[in-house]
């Protein structure tokens, strides 16, 4: 599975570019103006999994299948991201000519992968009981010593993520080598390799007071021990605004003139569909710097 997806990726690596050498359209249909690459960062919210969802997800687990009643959340709004790779290619819509080149609004058409995201939840619980008393020889005061036990479980859900995205496009375009540009675009793909791990460390530690009031612990023993549960894949959607600012680096040589270097924002609301479980729906931000090679120019 893994090698067909980096073959995969290989090949929509070269698409954005190979399509900037077909030949020059005419004004009555839409032109391939240029090919884009970029990476950075991406995030969003997502709402986490309740104790019967994860169990539902986890049939058989027997973490998850003991009696959690007594175990507190630890975190009450999740969320996940990771590095993020975009490609795009980018097609002038608009007829109207300038200087020999089309201008106009523009339609560019992508995809963004997004490796190893993960988002997690946590529960723990702590019970302390009676297990000695220590008395001062210097003054005879008794301190109790109390065994505490502390279980921590920790379920994370881990997947790839990868979208096709079409944006519309509204670029300033001046004699300045600094343009900006916005607009609106929409994404959707999967959410592929995606794994469930649950985890429980239990803490056995001994507690007691001294006479000034401070406590004082010492460890016993310390156990951990962890499940896997291979998840199907799902759909994972949303809508975008891109914001940028785009550099050219050239403005007289034929080769730096087609050279840009862009940084973009997209805030963005996503939706991911868990098999299972259903929607989850979340905010996000994801934030680019790229390299752009524009034959409009």
């Amino acid at each position: 599975m893994m090698h067909r997806t980096r073959t995969a990726l290989l090949a929509l690596l070269m698409v954005p570019f190979s399509a900037l050498a077909q030949p020059a359209d005419s004004t009555r249909t839409p032109a391939v103006a240029y090919g884009q690459a970029a990476i950075g960062a991406f995030g969003s919210t997502f709402t986490p999994f309740s104790i019967a969802e994860l169990r539902g997800l986890t049939e058989g687990s027997r973490i998850l299948g003991q009696d959690l009643g007594g175990h507190q959340e630890q975190l009450l709004m999740q969320s996940y991201g990771s590095v993020s790779i975009a490609m795009d290619l980018g097609i002038v819509l608009g007829r109207r000519v300038v200087n020999g080149q089309r201008r106009g609004p523009e339609l560019r058409l992508g995809y963004t992968f997004v490796p190893g995201v993960t988002t997690s939840t946590s529960w723990s619980r702590t019970d302390r009981a009676a297990y000695d008393t220590l008395t001062s020889v210097v003054t005879g005061q008794a301190y109790a010593v109390d065994s505490v036990r502390t279980s921590t479980i920790t379920s994370g859900f881990q997947a790839s993520l990868l979208a096709f995205d079409a944006s519309l496009l509204f670029r300033t375009r001046n004699t300045n080598r600094v343009t900006f540009f916005g607009g609106i675009g929409v994404l959707g793909g999967a959410a592929f390799n995606s794994e469930i791990t649950v985890e429980e460390r239990i803490d056995r530690t001994l507690e007691s007071a001294s006479g000034n009031g401070e406590l004082a612990y010492q460890e016993l023993t310390d156990e951990t021990r962890r499940e896997r549960y291979a998840q199907g894949d799902g759909a994972w959607y949303g809508g975008y605004i891109p914001l940028g600012i785009d550099l050219r680096l050239g403005r007289k040589r034929g080769f730096w003139r087609m050279v840009h270097l862009y940084h973009e924002l997209r805030p963005m609301v996503t939706f991911w569909d868990v098999p299972g479980v259903g929607v989850r729906s979340g905010v996000g931000m994801q934030g680019l710097f790229g390299l752009r090679i524009d034959t409009s120019y």
